[in-house]
């Protein structure tokens, strides 16, 4: 099939690049562009109306990185379904019809019916735009899915004009997640090769690494917290390792401090960004601590009593269920629901979640601030701090506490060292009154959850 449509702005002499590495196979942005036009051809046979809501479950990530861009240039609405289908399920209802794509590259076809299928008043905005949209959704720091709906060409936007590069970057997020859009366009928009795992574990994201020679590593700190207790940095050939980037979750100063030591040739930056604005690009703040500068055109960002607020040209317009028109400002502010400081001097710095803050008898609890503490004391390998309730005082402070011993031979006598180090730093109502000790990790993304 002859190429009809150049889908990223790339030279022509650059197309034998690779793109994309799946399953064994790799992709040039010619063959990637191929798979664009097969997508097109099968979409314009179709020839659904305008604004019609299109549903995109692929069991390969390169097939749905086609239909992205295929969508980028039409008037529809896509709702994409990574071969995970792990976040996107909220959002389906709102499809009118479905495209499965296997992983062959056969194309299955169905409708659902009109009636079956809600509109909203947000579509409107798109048509008056004649803007494709986006579809996805979100269970954030809740576990209660949002789902939103984005201006795809303005979310797109935001990549375009970047600088060619010969980065090889692993995909670990899925196209279904804000986090996993951002790293796959803003890799493919300056030429880099995209490397994506057969699945989510640290064995296989080492042998990618190794196998690939991957050079940028984007995860949260959890997955990479899980890297380290299997040994996977140990065990394979990082030379070619770079760059690891963090974010979705806080950072433990100490699981840091061990990643420094396990890959000291990385370069280690923190990102941040929102399902609602996309990420923002950030550097460090110079000196000491944990502040970053918000360095991305079109980005502006403030404090409203302690809280963050980001303004981007890619806010979502709005929300189609769940999430709270409350937080989309006027003039395209977006309130994060994140608790910040700045230095003063250009930086700012997240210490935590709104809803997160514990009242013990009228004492405003900030649990990452007692986590961080945790963490630094010997023998702990992770904690969660959350409040529960507490018949005089309203709640009262629990932690769960990871420790690398057995819990019979060092549980009490870790629960009196950490009550002995907490009054060093804290008063009486930030030390925790209930006490967990486990050898378990954590589940990934589970100190995003506050609750039991």
């Amino acid at each position: 099939m002859e190429q009809s449509v150049q889908y990223l702005p790339l030279p022509a002499h650059e197309l034998e690049r690779e793109a994309v590495v799946e399953g064994g196979v790799h992709y040039t942005y010619a063959a990637l562009f191929r798979l664009c036009d097969e997508f097109k051809a099968e979409l314009d046979q179709k020839r659904l109306p305008a604004q019609a809501v299109i549903c995109i479950h692929s069991e390969t990530t390169v097939h749905l990185i086609a239909a992205l861009l295929v969508f980028l240039r039409s008037s529809h609405i896509l709702v994409p379904i990574s071969p995970a289908e792990e976040v996107g399920r909220a959002a389906q209802k709102w499809a009118s019809h479905k495209c499965v794509i296997s992983r062959s590259g056969v194309y299955t076809w169905s409708s659902v019916k009109p009636e079956a299928a809600p509109g909203h008043a947000l579509f409107d905005v798109l048509k008056q735009r004649q803007a494709p949209g986006l579809i996805l959704s979100s269970s954030g720091s809740t576990g209660h899915p949002k789902v939103m709906l984005h201006d795809l060409r303005a979310l797109m936007g935001r990549f375009e004009g970047r600088a060619m590069n010969d980065t090889r970057c692993l995909l670990l997020m899925s196209l279904d997640h804000i986090g996993g859009l951002d790293v796959a366009f803003r890799n493919l928009f300056s030429g880099a090769c995209l490397v994506i795992p057969d699945n989510r574990s640290p064995a296989e994201v080492g042998r990618l690494i190794e196998a690939e020679k991957v050079s940028v590593l984007p995860a949260t700190p959890t997955f990479l917290g899980l890297c380290l207790m299997e040994g996977v940095f140990g065990r394979v050939d990082c030379a070619s390792l770079k760059t690891v980037a963090y974010g979705a979750e806080p950072m433990p100063e100490t699981l840091l401090q061990r990643l420094h030591v396990a890959l000291p040739a990385a370069r280690f930056v923190e990102t941040y960004g929102t399902s609602e604005t996309s990420a923002v690009r950030t550097v460090a703040a110079p000196g000491l601590g944990k502040f970053i500068r918000i360095k991305d055109k079109g980005t502006a960002w403030k404090l409203v009593d302690g809280e963050l607020w980001l303004r981007t040209p890619s806010r979502i317009l709005g929300y189609l269920e769940g999430g709270s028109d409350r937080s989309l400002g006027e003039s395209g502010w977006f309130a994060t629901g994140d608790l910040a400081e700045t230095d003063g001097k250009g930086g700012v710095r997240i210490v935590g979640r709104v809803g997160h803050i514990i009242n013990i008898g009228g004492e405003k609890v900030n649990p990452q601030e007692v986590e961080n503490a945790l963490r630094r004391l010997k023998g702990i390998e992770d904690a969660r701090v959350h409040g529960e309730p507490h018949p005089m005082m309203g709640q009262q402070l629990v932690a769960t506490l990871v420790v690398a011993e057995p819990v019979a031979e060092l549980g009490n006598a870790i629960r009196t060292e950490m009550r002995r180090h907490l009054r060093r730093e804290f008063p009486v109502w930030k030390i925790p009154s209930r006490v967990i000790v486990q050898t378990e990790p954590f589940a990934m993304n589970q100190r995003l959850k506050r609750g039991p």
